[in-house]
């Protein structure tokens, strides 16, 4: 047991090295020093001659946390009265694109300073971060003298605590079952704050109920459509409200997937919102005149932070990358806002000024050419780098017992071939992205090969226990299959459970599992007694009750009730698939819990399908049905993959541990009942283990190779946070074995 955590302590060193020595540092925040003063040097003379259409002294910046572009603007949307402003020329609308991880923190970072983020900002997400990087914010308070007021989100005041007023109201944004009264809290502010005599100069009203609605019931509930309706209420509500020379502007930090979850790159959560609404109609002009609900212009989410420093009469923002959105300026001042922006880029580029005038297409053809040449890279370190791949090669040393060796003399090489070819597919992006696709028909090959022999031997048992594993395979993939591809085109690859849902008959699947479960007790009765079988039943039944109306507390007691139980009965009666299939769907929701059951069905089948003497063949077998059931409901490499609603219904109120453990336990419920069960076996175990690490070692060598890569944050990044992820995991079940 020593040497099982040791091994888990030097793998997770190794990791975190590894990623932070590749992805974590030399770029974005993670390098930007202290903020300069803001009256440091003096602004160009071309940004005082900057007009807007609109001239505000003041902005109301309207945060609608979660809201996707298409939601606002799809046929039969809840929209009426901002595609009304929209389509009268009230409102400027453009589809702003933002960049992973689409989670709020660094979204605000960006939107704020014009940069984009790292992926390690993703941690601060949760742990928060004070931020003194320049910002709009900072210049606004710091070099202006302005005032800034937020209500709703917490994150603004987590990240700049020191700059808005103290009447600012923020709330918990963390507890998704509460929809309803953390946008009250919000809306109660603006009466107060929309009058003539109001002393902000910058107002945020920040809404997270249909984020909530997204983590907790889903963007298709009912639920839903009177949120949004809501909204469209809110903004209609303060903009005929608006006092003279105040501005409003509509954003979104990310968008959702169609299980309302977000933080990866799908088109869902980085098409956000951007509208503009001024107390008239906006005259038309060239660049971006023929923006409306049907034909959005398309803008970087970064150009919110100089559009909004022109508007607001400050000065840009020195780490900006983004460009201004003319839709928004007088024409006439094109060249004046084109230079000041210009201005800001050349000397973060540390690019001279052109020594001819320019037109306007020149103009922003050079602010295309110098926001594109400053997109954040990370550049590697080495030293931390090597320590990381040194320390997780010593993890696999340390659990395997192997030395150096990565297998012995005479032993076959096709353990090490196939997971090294499965490992180094991270290295093409699309393989990366769908690996689940991959590992699907590894393992149906794999399987498939094996038949032949099967059926020469005349062992029709096996033959039997290896179609019926196939079966179970194809059901797994097809059920909640949820890929970057079926996620950004859901009409190409259908999913089981989305028919279920379609039809509102999610309760037929889920009663044949609890069927399921009930004949699993039936038959393993006979030597247990009656108070163990209780214990089991009442942990199946947790799933069933808990989808009825029972109340918030009862539901949480029931949970963990039911967990416990099952846990016992794990304890009790040994660590069977079903026995922790119980366990696990205690708190998963209908559809993994299909695919739970169907992992924990696979050990019984592959022990039927097993020869006497336990064959290499076999264990390459067992591995590659395990890796299917890892990335079963098609949890590759996206954020957007992590289900955080289940988890948040087994708790009354938010903390991050057992949130946390909640999360990471319907991530990998599927792997635990499938590969938990062969752990005894030592073949099994090996090849687990050395897929784990050889698929961080390639992730890590992807992320090196493309550090410059279009790609590196969207796909070889969280490739390889989720190989980390993956690997402590498989040494964690194989911790208590080796």
């Amino acid at each position: 047991m020593l040497r099982g955590v040791s091994c888990v302590l030097l793998l997770l060193g190794g990791g975190l090295a590894l990623f932070f020595g590749l992805v974590g540092g030399g770029a974005g925040w993670a390098a930007a020093g202290p903020a300069s003063p803001p009256d440091a040097a003096p602004r160009p003379a071309a940004c005082m001659q900057c007009r807007p259409l609109h001239p505000s002294d003041r902005v109301v910046l309207l945060m609608v946390d979660a809201l996707r572009h298409s939601t606002v603007f799809r046929p039969g949307n809840q929209f009426r009265y901002v595609n009304e402003m929209v389509d009268t020329g009230v409102c400027r609308a453009a589809m702003a694109i933002a960049r992973p991880p689409t989670v709020t923190l660094p979204r605000l970072k960006s939107l704020m300073a014009g940069k984009v983020s790292v992926f390690t900002d993703l941690l601060f997400n949760f742990f928060g971060r004070t931020v003194e990087e320049d910002s709009v914010l900072l210049q606004a308070r710091r070099g202006f003298n302005r005032t800034l007021v937020v209500h709703g989100d917490d994150t603004w005041v987590r990240t700049w605590p020191a700059l808005f007023d103290a009447r600012s109201d923020p709330v918990r944004s963390f507890f998704v079952s509460d929809y309803t009264e953390v946008d009250n809290n919000v809306t109660r502010h603006i009466a107060p704050e929309l009058t003539v005599n109001a002393d902000w100069d910058l107002l945020v009203l920040h809404y997270l109920g249909i984020d909530h609605i997204g983590h907790y019931l889903g963007p298709l509930s009912p639920v839903m459509d009177a949120k949004e309706r809501e909204m469209d209420g809110i903004i209609e509500r303060i903009h005929r409200q608006l006092p003279d020379g105040t501005l409003l502007l509509v954003v979104s930090d990310h968008g959702m997937t169609r299980s309302g979850n977000h933080g990866g790159s799908a088109a869902e959560e980085v098409e956000t919102v951007l509208l503009a609404m001024g107390p008239t109609a906006f005259p038309s002009h060239g660049r971006d005149a023929s923006a409306n609900a049907r034909n959005p212009s398309t803008v970087q989410q970064i150009d919110v932070a100089a559009t909004l420093a022109l508007l607001w009469n400050v000065s840009i923002p020195s780490g900006n990358a983004g460009v201004f959105w003319p839709a928004l300026f007088d024409a006439g001042t094109f060249p004046q806002c084109a230079e000041c922006n210009a201005a800001q880029l050349r000397a973060r580029a540390g690019a001279a000024a052109p020594a001819a005038s320019m037109s306007d297409a020149e103009r922003f053809a050079e602010l295309d050419a110098l926001s594109e040449g400053l997109a954040e890279t990370p550049e590697p370190q080495l030293a931390t780098t090597a320590v990381g791949a040194v320390l997780v090669f010593a993890a696999y040393c340390v659990a395997t017992e192997r030395g150096a060796a990565v297998w012995r003399a005479g032993a076959s090489p096709v353990p090490v071939v196939v997971s090294a070819a499965l490992a180094l597919s991270c290295f093409a992006s699309t393989f990366a992205e769908e690996f689940h696709c991959l590992a699907h028909y590894a393992a149906a090959t794999w399987l498939l090969l094996q038949l032949p022999g099967q059926a020469a031997a005349g062992r029709s048992r096996g033959l039997t226990a290896t179609l019926g594993v196939l079966a179970l395979l194809r059901l797994m993939f097809s059920w909640t299959q949820s890929g970057i591809l079926a996620l950004d085109n859901p009409g190409e690859h259908p999913r089981i459970a989305d028919y279920f849902k379609a039809h509102d008959a999610m309760h037929i699947p889920h009663t044949a599992l609890w069927g399921c479960g009930a004949m699993w007790l039936l038959y393993t009765h006979a030597d247990r007694s009656w108070a163990w079988t209780a214990v089991q039943v009442f942990a199946w039944s947790v799933q069933l009750v808990c989808y009825t109306d029972v109340g918030r507390g009862t539901e949480v007691a029931l949970r963990w009730g039911g967990m416990a139980g099952a846990a016992a009965w794990v304890w009790r009666c040994g660590a069977g698939g079903m026995n922790l299939a119980a366990w696990a769907c205690c708190v998963a929701p209908p559809d993994d819990a299909v695919v739970v059951m169907v992992a924990a069905a696979l050990p019984r089948l592959l022990h039927r399908a097993r020869t006497e003497a336990a064959s290499l063949e076999h264990d390459v077998a067992v591995w590659l049905v395990c890796l299917c059931a890892q990335t079963a409901p098609g949890r590759s490499i996206s954020l957007g993959h992590l289900e955080f609603s289940p988890a948040y219904s087994a708790v009354l109120e938010y903390h991050p541990v057992p949130l946390a453990f909640l999360v990471l336990l319907l991530h990998f419920a599927a792997l635990i009942v499938a590969l938990v069960p062969h752990l005894r076996h030592a073949g099994v175990r090996r090849l687990a283990l050395r897929f784990a690490v050889l698929n961080v070692l390639a992730a890590a060598g992807a992320c090196y190779w493309f550090h410059a890569h279009l790609f590196i944050w969207t796909v070889f990044t969280p490739k390889l946070l989720f190989a980390v992820l993956d690997a402590l995991a498989v040494f964690l079940l194989c911790a208590p074995f080796v």
